[in-house]
């Protein structure tokens, strides 16, 4: 009864924690190129978002964002790419440029946007730096320094994606790097564009501390849409916004009381969130996994299903939901969503658990590798420890 107690503890610190760890230690130098920076990017893209809160997954904001970037491509110098637009839904005033013509909009920015043309000129902006590929240069000489490790190649690209989101986090552009996004940007929007200083509430931290002339930006008389008649208009999405924002202030207090261990109080923050902002499986995660920490597994479950059901693209939601179904026993439900959750992101609590779950069912031709994965992935960790100890128990 110990023994199953300690594990269950070591395994609730993994899933409830916000940083993935890669599955392999360092072994075998690669050698980077700007290209293969450029094909990392959709791996780093899928770790930033999963590892800031999941996509924020409403269809107004969406379609106005595809439309806004449609409309940016018309430039002559951003035709060729093929541009996507993802929101995080992280209420950081944040917004990341990632190689392969990706730009990650956080919630916390859409907030603090007043205008379609402050909008499209910080988008804008970002396409430039992905456009002159100042990101992937730079990643070719500073972030992959250190060698790839890998037994496979699946694993290669996984951490590879996982350096340049670490990267494009502590990434500052330098000020050649601005004055050329500035130059370029000016060229696209022509004469008609206007320099000017961009509002004050817009990004005092995150954006703005990556970009040296952060405080200004050309503004655009942006083209006509191709659409006839738009379908979302900047007021629609900012309207869709701003409805959710009371909701999140709330589960964000939640966060907070959770961080400080008093999860009664946060577990009713969160509640008060999903009545007030109702929907949410970013708000329901939260809610089911404070749950699962205090012991109230059926609970936990609800809430958790919930969530996957409204939006099952976040790994914590299917992971947190694996770990309730496995200590029910209930191990066809519990494989389903740790493999689901280890095809969003692969992460070190994902293998211990699934390996788990076949050691229950006494399948160690498929625990086995499992466990010494995670052995290999967390050497000194708790629960590299744990799996260590169940293969020398085998």
């Amino acid at each position: 009864m110990v023994k199953h107690f300690v594990v269950w503890m070591l395994v609730m610190l993994a899933v409830t924690a916000c940083m993935p760890q890669p599955l392999r230690p360092w072994q075998k130098e690669n050698v980077t190129t700007v290209v293969q920076v450029k094909r990392a990017g959709a791996d780093a893209a899928r770790y930033l978002v999963q590892k800031h809160g999941g996509r924020l997954n409403d269809e107004t904001i969406q379609n106005y964002l595809d439309s806004l970037v449609r409309r940016l491509a018309t430039y002559k110098g951003y035709q060729k790419q093929d541009w996507q637009v993802q929101v995080v839904n992280d209420p950081a005033c944040e917004l990341l440029a990632v190689p392969g013509e990706t730009v990650l909009v956080y919630r916390g920015f859409l907030a603090a946007v007043n205008s379609e043309q402050e909008l499209a000129a910080v988008l804008g902006h970002a396409m430039a730096h992905l456009a002159l590929d100042h990101l992937a240069r730079t990643a070719t000489e500073e972030a992959f320094k250190r060698p790839i490790t890998t037994t496979s190649s699946d694993d290669s690209t996984v951490i590879r994606g996982q350096q340049l989101a670490d990267y494009i986090l502590q990434h500052h552009y330098s000020f050649e790097e601005e004055t050329q996004a500035q130059a370029f940007w000016q060229q696209q929007v022509g004469p008609m564009g206007q320099a000017a200083v961009l509002s004050a509430a817009l990004c005092r931290d995150g954006w703005i501390e990556r970009h040296p002339n952060g405080s200004s930006a050309v503004l655009p008389v942006l083209p006509p849409p191709a659409e006839p008649l738009p379908a979302v208009s900047f007021g629609d999405m900012h309207n869709v916004l701003m409805a959710l924002v009371p909701g999140y202030a709330v589960f964000e207090q939640g966060v907070e009381q959770e961080r400080l261990e008093h999860f009664p109080q946060a577990i009713g923050l969160y509640l008060q969130a999903a009545t007030q902002t109702p929907d949410q499986s970013r708000i329901l995660t939260g809610l089911g996994l404070a749950y699962l920490k205090v012991g109230e597994l059926n609970s936990a479950k609800h809430h958790l299903q919930r969530a996957v059901r409204l939006d099952g693209g976040y790994y914590r939601s299917r992971l947190g939901l694996g770990y309730v179904a496995l200590q029910l026993e209930e191990f066809g439900l519990a494989e389903k969503e740790l493999r689901a959750s280890q095809a969003l992101l692969p992460t070190v609590q994902g293998s211990y658990l699934l390996a788990e779950l076949y050691q229950r069912q006494g399948d160690w031709q498929q625990a086995e590798p499992l466990f010494q994965q995670v052995v290999d992935g967390d050497p000194h960790g708790r629960l590299g420890k744990a799996a260590r100890r169940a293969l020398q128990q085998r």
